[in-house]
């Protein structure tokens, strides 16, 4: 086997392994808002909690993270980060969970697609017997950011917008928080993604 072939091959199986996961995302909005008024924007709290129940506040990987891709996808939508008098107030928060996804194993005796055809014995099919159906059972992350944009005027909420995706470790890279993030504010203003 050729060094290029070799190559090639592992590059493929790599590539093929990074395959894009797609992003689930959902908004809702005060229909009566208007968020052509919306051109500045504030952080609602500077720093995150270390925990709901502490008073202790520092900053995270992943808290930089979701703020850099806020403020890119915020700037080129149009706002500017201002600490005086802002329009809006920006709120995010961040889940992380383990999953598991049951599926049936579809691997067959031999019989089944070609070879053997036989109803009984040792080549029988057992996907038609009483016995139970192998399972596979995948465990994966799946990670959740909602962003809330809040009216600065009467501290009331009009959008918000979460993404749900399958990422690789509960410290979500900088590439799945950019990807998330975008995706989620492609949604905002409403009707902007028709």
């Amino acid at each position: 086997m050729s060094k290029i072939y070799l190559l090639t091959l592992v590059l493929g199986l790599f590539l093929s392994g990074c395959a894009s996961v797609p992003v689930d995302v959902s908004t809702d909005y005060d229909r009566a808002a208007n968020f052509n008024q919306f051109t500045t924007f504030r952080w609602f709290q500077e720093n995150p909690s270390a925990r709901r129940d502490s008073t202790r506040s520092y900053n995270t990987f992943l808290d930089k993270r979701i703020r850099a891709a806020v403020e890119a996808n915020l700037a080129r939508k149009g706002f500017r980060m201002t600490t005086a008098n802002p329009d809006v107030l920006v709120a995010y928060d961040v889940k992380v969970v383990t999953k598991q996804e049951v599926r049936p194993d579809y691997s067959y005796p031999p019989g089944w697609y070609g070879g053997y055809g036989w109803w009984y014995g040792y080549r029988y099919n057992y996907g038609y017997s009483r016995f139970a159906q192998p399972m596979y059972i995948d465990q994966y992350q799946d990670g959740t950011i909602i962003i809330d944009l809040i009216d600065a005027k009467d501290n009331e909420l009009v959008w918000r917008g979460w993404g749900q995706m399958e990422v690789g470790s509960t410290n979500v890279s900088e590439a799945e928080v950019n990807k998330i993030v975008t995706k989620i504010l492609e949604k905002y203003p409403p009707g902007s993604d028709k």
